[in-house]
Formats: C-alpha cells, structure tokens, sequence
C-alpha cells in the first residue's frame, strides 16, 4: 500500500499544531500569539497542497511485516541517532546490570546491538531474529568482537521449550510490530526462568497516536513497517497475566520539536523464585 503524499501532508498539519502547542502551551498570549503567527499560512499552504499534491511529497510503501528488516539491514546500524534508539540508550545498560554469567535471549535481536556486547561482557546469549540479512550483520559484528553468539533464525513464534529457559530475555523495538500482544509476551514470558527477567522496549504508543511510524530508506525508497497501536496499560496488562510481576515501566526520549512526547517505552518484569 502507497503512504502518501496525503497522508504526509495531514501529518505536516498536525504536527505543526502540536509543536507549537508543545512548545509555547504555557507562555503568555502575547508569546503564543507570536509563536503561532505563522501558522494560518502555513496551514493554508498544507490546504493547497491537499487540493494537488505533488507527486514528490514523501511516499512511503508499506513493507511486508519484520521481513522488511531483511531490506534494512545494510543501512541499520548507521541510524542510531533514531530519537526512539536514543530513548532506549538512556537506561537499558543499566536496566541490564551486571551481564557477566548471564544467560540471555535476546528476541529480534537484529544486528547484534545488544547481542555483541553482552557477549563481550561475559553472558551467553542467543539471538533471534527473522530476517536472515539482519543476523549475517551480527554474525561480522561478533567476528570483529572476538565473541561468540548462538544465532538463530525464527522470533516470537519459535519461542518453544527446546529453547530453554534464560536469567534474561531482551524484546527490544519489537512489540510494536506485532498485533497479539497477549499472545506474544505469553512466549516471551515462557523463556524465563525463576528469578529470571523480562525487559521488554517499544515505540512508545503515543507516537503512533500522532500518526508516526517505524520508516527506513532502501536504496532510494522509502518503506514503512506494520505498526500495531498498543496502549501502555495493554502492555502491562499482558506482562501481568503472564504470572511476571512488572517492577518498571519508563517513559523515554523525546522529540527536539515535542517537548514532553516521550519516543520510547521500557517495561521490566520478573519470576520470583
């Protein structure tokens, strides 16, 4: 499915208004009035161009659920200034710990980003991931490492008892993707062992409220991934029914032109012994 040129330009609007509303809500009327005295022509202008969009107005197509990863790989690791990455940078190593020891699953884990070096701190750690070009990326990373990985093809749905069980299971920039969130974080939840964890990070759903997407450019083209939209109590309520006892759910991030819209979801749930 083509996503555009309307669907930006509707976008542009909305997020012109929310930004100012973000960023001047609390000043004086004198100061918002300033703030927004351009808006009117700005979005007389996003009229016009909803009259006769041009054919060069962002289209994106939609990309055939995570098997769009497999176009991704290449350009993935160059995109860590992504603001939802950022987000998650802020706290995961230390919502990990002490990785040394650990046995660790790490679910569409991509590239190796949190696979390689959790394997140079000493954890064992499987990796799973859909998209063959995606573990090829971290096959190279962990040879330039100096670090061994057990790399698997498969995600949420191989998660079996062949698997075993694991002190850590990482889900990151995941969920999103996925429509039966209950069902997903049931398996998830399956890998992990007693006195183990569950740290789970997302698109957080906000953004998807604003009508943003998970999008990358393969060469030349602009693609977007199936987002599904979840709400944070559906998430915490699918870790709860999984028998986890949820100990931190983090908002975080943030957009240059949204102040107080976090970019990220961070969710951590245990086993007791």
């Amino acid at each position: 499915m083509d996503h555009g040129p309307r669907r930006r330009i509707v976008q542009r609007a909305m997020a012109e208004c929310l930004s100012r509303i973000r960023q001047h809500g609390e000043s004086t009327e004198e100061e918002f009035e300033r703030a927004t005295a351009d808006l009117p022509q700005v979005l007389r202008d996003c009229a016009d161009l909803l009259e006769h969009p041009p054919a060069d107005v962002g289209t994106r197509h939609e990309a055939p659920a995570l098997e769009s990863y497999s176009l991704w790989a290449l350009s993935y690791d160059a995109e860590m200034d992504n603001p939802v990455v950022l987000g998650e940078e802020e706290v995961i190593r230390e919502a990990i710990g002490k990785a040394e020891g650990l046995k660790v699953l790490d679910v569409g884990c991509g590239t190796g980003r949190h696979a390689v070096p959790l394997a140079a701190a000493g954890a064992r750690v499987v990796g799973l991931d859909p998209a063959p070009e995606m573990l090829n990326r971290a096959r190279a990373k962990a040879e330039a490492a100096g670090v061994e990985l057990d790399l698997r093809g498969g995600g949420i749905d191989s998660l079996d008892d062949r698997l075993g069980q694991f002190d850590l299971v990482l889900c990151c920039l995941v969920l999103s993707h996925v429509e039966a969130l209950h069902d997903a974080a049931a398996r998830l939840a399956s890998r992990v062992a007693a006195g183990g964890r569950l740290i789970v990070t997302d698109f957080h759903p906000t953004n998807l409220l604003l009508g943003f997407r998970t999008a990358f450019s393969h060469e030349g083209q602009r693609y977007i991934v199936p987002n599904f939209l979840h709400p944070i109590s559906e998430y915490f309520d699918a870790m709860r029914k999984t028998g986890l006892v949820v100990t931190r759910i983090e908002e975080l991030g943030g957009w240059e032109k949204l102040p107080g819209v976090p970019t990220t979801l961070l969710m951590e749930a245990s086993r007791t012994l």
